[in-house]
Parts: structure tokens; C-alpha cells; sequence
């Protein structure tokens, strides 16, 4: 129930506020327990819901995108940007006299 974003409305409240909305009658510490033993010690439950499915507009907006730069090489999406190595700081220059 806890780990579900569906069922879990407060899921980004405080563990004690979500056991206490669900009416769970277990202490925070046995909460944290079995919640790490159920999601693999990944703390899941604490993480913001991530969503399988592409939606219409962002598969539209790839396959678009994908259709533009199809004959394109690497060196194309690179060919403006430089890159340098002659940026130097020195450390002992920037700290307090």
C-alpha cells in the first residue's frame, strides 16, 4: 500500500504521517524495516513514480526528431562546440590573503 502511488496519496509525506493516514498500527522502525525487505533495500517507496508508457505527443515529438537528424553523423552534432585545455586556476590564487 505504501510502496503503490496509486493507493498511497501521501506518499511524500513523513512515514509516520503515511502510517497514521492508512491506519497502520506498526512503529516507524518495523515500518522502515519491512519496507526495505519488500523493495529490496532500495528505499522505492521513497521514490517519485516513474512512467512506463510514452505518451502520444513525446512519441510523436521523437519520431520527428529521429526523422530530422537520421542522416546525420556524430561529428555533426558536434561540429560547434570547441574544446580547450587552456582554462587554468590555480587554488592558492582564490583563497583569503
Amino acid at each position: 500500500m505504501l510502496v503503490s502511488p496509486r493507493r498511497n496519496p501521501v506518499r511524500f509525506h513523513p512515514l509516520e504521517a503515511q502510517l497514521e493516514y492508512h491506519k497502520i498500527p506498526v512503529g516507524r522502525r518495523q515500518a522502515t524495516r519491512k519496507l526495505a525487505e519488500h523493495t529490496n533495500g532500495g528505499r522505492i517507496y521513497k521514490a517519485a513514480f516513474v512512467k512506463k508508457k510514452i505518451s502520444d505527443k513525446n512519441k510523436a515529438e521523437r519520431v520527428t526528431y529521429g526523422r530530422e537528424h537520421k542522416d546525420k553523423s556524430i561529428e555533426d552534432f558536434w561540429q560547434f562546440v570547441v574544446f580547450t585545455d587552456e582554462a587554468h586556476v590555480d587554488p592558492t590564487s582564490l583563497c583569503a590573503p
